[in-house]
């Protein structure tokens, strides 16, 4: 039986972690010694990160129960190796690959599984599905980056991949001088892990605070959650959050809004 009365979920880039995109040392020794001090709040993360490029932020931060990648997609216990995730087919691969500029205007990319990252290097899609079939694992996502100069190319490629039946959820992110664009099962996104992880617990949702600074973080905010929007946050986040954050990801934000938060909660 579940004991806790609070959840705590944040992003990671662009919120928990700083522009650096690791943890401060102020917030990996306040979130260590937060969970210490409130064994009722339950603190996780949903990042669109995949597990292998987050494992070490929920192993500094010493955290004790499910996390959610890559959107939602990917949601696991590492205590119990438990693993809830939604495959992309490798028919939606095999188009995907069949449009010349996928691979030949491609910058990097890696295809997600439920195992490991496979690296998009050959320009031969029939390579990169041979190497899908011999690591014996299930397709999960697909990251892509492009230069900002191909954005004519990858308004294209958008546009084949949602002509796809079921089409995927497609994420743009913006970075200097490139385009990253994410593929993952249109089935869940944040907000999946949210409802997730508030019935495994028995946490209602007027007790979950919820962290974020992007648009992929707007789903986290729904639901009647306290959803906080850091002052680094778009525009977008901050219309549909509770509280807007006078802090940013630089200034540990999240770790300022919990002390403010639970300064008069006791257990």
């Amino acid at each position: 039986m579940s004991n806790y009365k609070y959840i705590v979920i944040s992003d990671l880039d662009g919120t928990l972690c700083n522009s650096r995109e690791i943890l401060s040392e102020q917030t990996k020794e306040y979130i260590v010694k937060f969970q210490e001090e409130h064994p009722e709040v339950l603190v996780t993360f949903c990042t669109g990160r995949p597990w292998a490029e987050a494992k070490d932020i929920y192993e500094q931060l010493q955290l004790k129960s499910y996390i959610a990648c890559l959107n939602g997609s990917y949601i696991y216990n590492p205590h119990t190796k438990h693993l809830i995730t939604s495959f992309l087919s490798t028919k939606f691969l095999s188009y995907l690959l069949s449009f010349p500029s996928t691979l030949s205007n491609l910058v990097k990319g890696a295809l997600i599984t439920d195992k490991l990252l496979l690296p998009l290097e050959s320009d031969l899609p029939k390579a990169t599905l041979q190497a899908l079939e011999k690591s014996e694992s299930n397709l999960v996502g697909v990251k892509l980056f492009y230069k900002e100069s191909d954005w004519g190319v990858v308004s294209e490629l958008i546009a084949w991949i949602k002509k796809f039946s079921p089409a995927p959820r497609v994420s743009i992110f913006f970075y200097p001088g490139l385009l990253n664009i994410e593929l993952q099962s249109s089935q869940l996104d944040k907000s999946s892990f949210v409802q997730f992880i508030s019935n495994y617990v028995g946490v209602e949702y007027k007790n979950i605070l919820t962290f974020g600074d992007n648009h992929n973080d707007i789903p986290m905010m729904k639901g009647g959650v306290r959803g906080y929007a850091l002052s680094n946050a778009l525009f977008l986040l901050k219309q549909e959050a509770s509280v807007i954050s006078k802090y940013s990801n630089d200034e540990d934000g999240v770790i300022k809004e919990l002390t403010s938060f639970f300064a008069d909660k006791t257990n």
